[in-house]
């Protein structure tokens, strides 16, 4: 390349340089601008009272069932605002769990848990605690410094839960009072930790223990005639019906054991006690030995014995009382028989829950069918919630069991109190639904010509009063209505 087409390069070469120059020139600009704009910008969580947002912490920090691990330090570490407010609000630190779904992290940093816990106490000002702590071994020094904390707290204590993964020792040297002690849980699996000595502690109504020593001097540790629930978990019955000697003011029961006792105890007589809830295996065994004048309401993890409707029964005929509430669970076609005899044993059963993991579409089938029978089951039913389906359902069982349960204008209704509400909650996710190849089953999602007739009847079942909600249901996100079950029938 010759000298002057060099020149002229150099020329074009210069030229280009400029004006990238003056177009950076132009940018520079408009970025000054936007950053003076977004400076000046005022977002609306910058124009909220902080005493709203400190309500809105305390409402999303402080939910056990939807509330985050470890939520006040992660709001205290968002934004200088924003940790101004979360540490001036003490409310917000009340609620400390040493392993909030990573038992593994107490294992491998114990002394994590105690910083932790002293950050928490300090925090929280005055106001009463909920503490949930899990320990591993005595010896640790960091479960030392544990238990020095709790103790520097104990007038504090609303809701003291302890679950030891290690041979713990209790101090016994705790001392009141606890004022503001409601809940006490210990969680002793295989290690059989002896209850501490909470007797000074007037507000105390509630106790869960799960495999507790319960000693020589147990009646002596807690103010046991003002307890109102009790949680008794891998007990035996013997010791369950010993403690309700010293509980004459239960409102309610949930026991569950794994050991079988077909020894006969005299019948204990619970005057207030309303509420049962008993889990799987033999605890129904503890059936004939009580006396429940006021039983209103029943709840059974399996009913996959086959004496349970005799042993209800005989419990309801002993006692008197009129069960109004019941929920249990099944998951085949044999539970669904066993339902419908303990139905017969329980005919007052006015609201009904169902919780249906794996339960097919057969047994749901069945299900629906007993409750469309005539005579139908459980004549004065007026809620029916069906939860945790993971199933397709067919329609014209459900169908069948909606119209024949709740009056329709010019129809006649079987000799059945009108069923108000029906609810049924899926679980799985919308994927799980679609029918297979071939399969001529059809479900809920399903828009079919063919089922347009089943789907008006819902419909006409809603407009005629009846409380129809059928949703999916994530129970751990949140409960979300699925958008094919509003456009399925929900909508005109």
């Amino acid at each position: 390349m010759i000298p002057a087409e060099l020149r002229t390069l150099r020329a074009q070469i210069d030229a280009t340089i400029a004006s990238l120059e003056e177009k950076i020139v132009h940018l520079q600009a408009q970025r000054q601008y936007v950053d003076e704009q977004l400076a000046a910008a005022v977002y609306p969580i910058q124009n909220l009272p902080r005493e709203m947002i400190s309500e809105i912490f305390l409402r999303y920090g402080c939910d056990e069932l939807y509330g985050q691990p470890n939520s006040p330090l992660v709001l205290a570490s968002v934004c200088s605002q924003w940790r101004e407010v979360a540490l001036g609000t003490h409310g917000l630190w009340t609620h400390f769990n040493s392993a909030p779904g990573r038992l593994l992290g107490v294992m491998r940093n114990p002394e994590g848990v105690a910083n932790r816990l002293q950050t928490y106490i300090s925090r929280s000002g005055t106001l009463p605690l909920d503490l949930r702590i899990h320990m591993l071994d005595s010896g640790e020094p960091s479960h030392e410094e544990i238990f020095r904390l709790l103790m520097e707290c104990s007038a504090r204590w609303r809701r003291l839960d302890i679950a030891p993964f290690g041979p713990v020792a209790l101090p016994a040297d705790i001392q009141g009072p606890f004022p503001h002690l409601v809940h006490f849980s210990l969680d002793s699996v295989l290690l059989e930790t002896p209850i501490p000595p909470l007797l000074d502690a007037p507000n105390l109504v509630h106790l869960d223990v799960t495999e507790v020593e319960l000693g020589t001097e147990w009646r002596l540790s807690l103010p046991w005639r003002q307890l109102t629930t009790l949680k008794v978990f891998q007990m035996d019955v013997f010791q369950c019906l010993e403690m309700m000697d010293h509980t004459p003011n239960l409102e309610q029961l949930h026991f569950a054991c794994d050991n079988a006792d077909e020894t006969i105890y005299p019948a204990r007589v619970l005057p207030h006690l309303h509420k049962l809830s008993l889990g799987p295996t033999t605890a129904h065994e503890i059936l004939p030995h009580l006396t429940l004048p006021k039983l209103g309401e029943l709840e059974i993890d399996t009913i996959s014995i086959e004496k349970w409707a005799s042993y209800f029964e005989d419990l309801i005929t002993r006692s008197g009382c009129t069960l109004q509430k019941l929920e249990f669970f099944v998951t085949d076609l044999d539970e669904v028989y066993e339902a419908e005899n303990l139905f017969s044993a329980i005919p007052t059963v006015r609201h009904l829950t169902i919780n249906c993991p794996r339960l097919s579409t057969a047994a749901f089938a069945e299900l629906f069918d007993a409750f469309s029978a005539d005579p139908p089951v459980l004549p004065a039913l007026e809620s029916l919630e069906i939860k945790r389906c993971e199933t397709r359902i067919e329609l014209p069982p459900l169908g069948r069991l909606l119209t024949n349960r709740h009056q329709i204008e010019g129809e006649e209704l079987l000799q059945v109190v009108d069923l108000a509400s029906f609810k049924l909650l899926f679980r799985q996710e919308d994927d799980d639904f679609l029918p297979e190849e071939g399969d001529d089953k059809v479900n809920l999602y399903e828009k079919s010509d063919e089922m347009k007739g089943e789907l008006g009847l819902l419909r006409e079942l809603r407009n005629e009063g009846l409380d129809i909600e059928i949703r999916s249901d994530f129970m751990w996100f949140d409960e979300c209505i699925d958008w094919k079950i509003v456009r399925g029938f929900l909508l005109p």
